[in-house]
């Protein structure tokens, strides 16, 4: 099994690969986020961390018979390993801040939840299934018309562009584009 891409994920209900940004799998349907199985074991692993922690408050302290002191080389080694990684750290922060100075960066500080492609998107005024409403309201800007089907609890809209270019959502999250020609 490989991978999903960084700006994807895979739908725990289909397993199918859907972009980061989407909160309904464009597959099946289904609402994206924790699996209810999730929770359940993320409870349970605390539990477990709460009962080790007092268990470990109660025992006496002792020390390990096996330590050995720091030599003067491992000294170097970790100064060196920090250097490196202060330097990593700068160069990284470096790389952000001038990234938050393109048009992607301005929309992505504005909006932090987002992701980096889905401001990269907007930025150069494109679409990707799985953008929510505002997002593509952004890159297209406001729709011409707006065709929409409400049954239940389910909205399903059609976005016109023009004369050729329809985007369709489902319950507020992109699903397709159609552009005719």
């Amino acid at each position: 099994m490989s991978a999903d891409p960084p700006d994807t994920k895979t739908c725990p209900h289909c397993a199918m690969v859907v972009p980061k940004a989407a909160r309904i799998c464009p597959h099946c349907r289904k609402r994206l986020g924790t699996h209810p199985l999730t929770m359940g074991c993320a409870v349970l692993f605390g539990l477990v961390v709460v009962i080790a922690v007092i268990g470990n408050l109660s025992s006496p302290t002792s020390k390990p018979s096996n330590v050995t002191p720091p030599t003067a080389e491992d000294e170097k080694t970790f100064k060196a390993k920090e250097a490196a990684a202060a330097a990593a750290n700068k160069e990284a922060d470096a790389k952000e801040a001038a990234f938050l100075k393109t048009p992607a960066g301005r929309i992505c500080a504005k909006h932090a939840g987002w992701d980096r492609s889905t401001c990269e998107a907007i930025a150069k005024r494109q679409t990707i299934v799985g953008m929510t409403a505002e997002q593509v309201r952004l890159a297209w800007g406001k729709p011409d018309h707006v065709n929409s089907t409400i049954t239940g609890n389910h909205r399903s809209e059609q976005w016109v562009y023009g004369s050729n270019q329809y985007v369709y959502f489902e319950d507020g999250i992109m699903t397709s584009l159609q552009q005719s020609k």
